[in-house]
């Protein structure tokens, strides 16, 4: 059933490791950027052109110098703050670059519709996604001067051809045809490009040797993207299944938490059949409001049987979930209906019992770090409180 409403197989024999934080992803990513002999594929929604920024930028400059094909896509709302002067340097050295639509007054109706993916392929043979983008809030450990939890994937493997086919999907959206200009509406996109696609045929991916880092096998990985253009659901009907399908547990951490009734009440009904859910989600999120439109849920959830868990210190920046200990998926998509509806995603999900153990401690150590919502001290918040979360009803899917 997964693989009908997502269009996307199972491929097994992938290898993969989960990383945490900037302080496990960075010097991993700089080391495969050097290593890299043929090809370097970019997208991501935050590129900031920030010290981190700055030393990937050089990175890949150094890359493009050896012949090394770079590209990189940028979303033109995450990245806003990078200058322009940050992608004219890149493009002075070889390196093809793409802005994800960019908000003209012909582009406004699409202003909503954003790259929130996050990945990095290197040679077409390894991947990288998760819940990270390039800037100094996302290095480190995660909880000191800043640095924000996050988390991502690496995957060597078949699955990597599909990895590959999200991110054309999203080069030809931010580039199309000959004329390589975003247009107003999802619908001319596809149109606009289907008689350019016949000259845009790409080579077999070729079977490389096992990369060092790796150490075992995982049963099979699955990715799944969901885009605007269609109003695609993938990635929304792909979590329903899966909490619907819990016997046991289900394991969610989430940096913006605004479930539609759908999830909520999928949430509800597992813990109902006697599944163990609980939910880490920030205690000081960096867009406020999020927090207020996240607690529209609390008192449903927690009268439901569902535990949550706010973690205290830095920001909370991941997006991953863990179902009886065999089912796990990280990406870009967040528990909203900003990314199920409006925003380009795209996730990895990894059937493997022994990823999921990984997946299970990772929780567990952000539970030390978390202060529970019990339903009694959700009842007895200050009546204002009520009030303003209340009044942002109308406004929680746009956050």
């Amino acid at each position: 059933e997964m693989s009908r409403i997502t269009g996307r197989q199972r491929h097994r024999n992938n290898q993969v490791l989960l990383l945490k934080n900037g302080e496990e992803i960075f010097p991993l990513l700089l080391e495969l950027i050097a290593e890299a002999s043929k090809s370097i594929y970019i997208d991501q929604y935050a590129f900031h052109g920030d010290g981190i920024g700055r030393r990937v930028g050089q990175a890949l400059k150094e890359s493009a110098s050896r012949g090394v094909e770079v590209l990189v896509i940028y979303d033109a709302v995450g990245s806003r703050s990078t200058p322009r002067s940050f992608w004219r340097d890149l493009e002075e050295h070889n390196i093809e670059v793409r802005a994800f639509n960019p908000i003209h007054w012909w582009t406004v109706i699409r202003a909503n519709n954003r790259d929130h993916r996050k990945i990095i392929l290197i040679d077409r043979e390894v991947g990288l996604i998760g819940d990270f983008g390039i800037g100094k809030q996302y290095a480190g450990d995660g909880s000191t001067g800043g640095s924000w939890r996050v988390s991502a994937l690496l995957i060597k493997g078949p699955a990597i051809g599909d990895l590959e086919e999200v991110f054309l999907e999203s080069w030809e959206e931010a580039g199309h045809g000959i004329i390589k200009k975003d247009l107003p509406f999802p619908l001319v996109n596809i149109i606009w490009d289907i008689p350019f696609s016949f000259f845009n045929n790409q080579e077999e991916t070729e079977n490389g040797l096992q990369h060092p880092l790796f150490t075992e096998t995982a049963g099979a990985v699955r990715i799944v993207s969901s885009t605007p253009n269609w109003g695609s659901t993938e990635m929304l009907d792909a979590f329903l299944l899966a909490l619907a399908s819990a016997r046991e547990t289900i394991y969610i951490t989430q940096s913006y938490f605004i479930p539609n009734d759908m999830i909520r009440d999928a949430l509800i009904d597992a813990s109902g059949r006697g599944v163990d859910v609980q939910i880490i989600l920030p205690q000081h999120p960096d867009v406020p409001l999020v927090k207020s439109s996240s607690e529209l849920s609390y008192e449903k959830l927690l009268e439901g049987g569902v535990r949550i868990f706010e973690r205290r210190g830095s920001m909370l920046h991941a997006k991953t979930m863990v179902i009886d200990g065999v089912w796990s998926t990280i990406g870009s998509c967040n528990i909203d209906d900003r990314s199920f509806l409006l925003n380009y995603e795209c996730n990895a999900i990894v059937y493997d019992r022994s990823f999921g153990e990984g997946m299970e401690k990772m929780f567990a150590d952000d539970l030390l770090d978390c202060e529970e919502i019990t339903l009694d001290r959700w009842k007895e918040r200050p009546w204002w409180k009520t009030v303003k979360n209340k009044l942002l009803i109308p406004f929680a899917p746009q956050l």
